[in-house]
């Protein structure tokens, strides 16, 4: 059975822009997007250049911050902190992988769970090891599982291989399936 994905984003877009529509509606704050990019690789420009277009179509509102290849860790924080403390922020991304100047572990902790779209801070990564899907999940782990619940793949009892082990892709999968 071919799984396609384009069913499955149509309809979670569908619902995405219902639920900005609503906050229209009710005059609330409308979902921003902030991207923290460091560099201009191209394939990060390309990838950023998708998200500002599918939030565009959704109704969310996108920021780009972009700081040069050689910024230092304290710069880096005080731009993060910012976006942290702002209200109108609902959620953070930072393009990975990082400089080496930057310290991950560090950077990965200092993003407020709840505005982590990516799954970098480790307590969004320990919900998803402790089964609590309340927090944040990693993006490609979280598509697999909604293909899966669209269309009704019932995996129960089921032998699975993946493919990947990975903190970003395979082990969170693993443990979500």
């Amino acid at each position: 059975m071919l799984l396609r994905g384009q069913p499955v984003a149509d309809k979670i877009k569908n619902e995405i822009i219902e639920i900005v529509n609503e906050c229209k509606n009710r005059n609330r704050v409308l979902p921003r997007l902030a991207i923290l990019r460091v560099g201009n690789r191209q394939e990060d420009i390309a990838y950023e250049s998708r998200i500002i277009k599918n939030c565009k179509e959704l109704g969310i509102e996108t920021s780009v911050t972009e700081m040069s290849r050689d910024v230092d860790m304290t710069s880096f924080i005080k731009v993060l902190e910012k976006l942290n403390e702002d209200d109108k922020t609902q959620g953070i991304l930072v393009f990975r992988p990082l400089p080496e100047q930057l310290d991950f572990d560090v950077i990965s902790r200092l993003i407020k769970a709840e505005k982590d779209i990516d799954c970098m801070n480790p307590i969004n990564m320990e919900k998803v090891f402790a089964g609590d899907r309340s927090g944040m999940l990693p993006c490609t782990p979280e598509a697999v599982m909604e293909i899966l619940k669209f269309y009704e793949i019932d995996f129960t009892g089921k032998n699975i291989a993946i493919i990947n082990r990975s903190m970003v892709l395979g082990k969170p999968l693993a443990i979500l399936l």
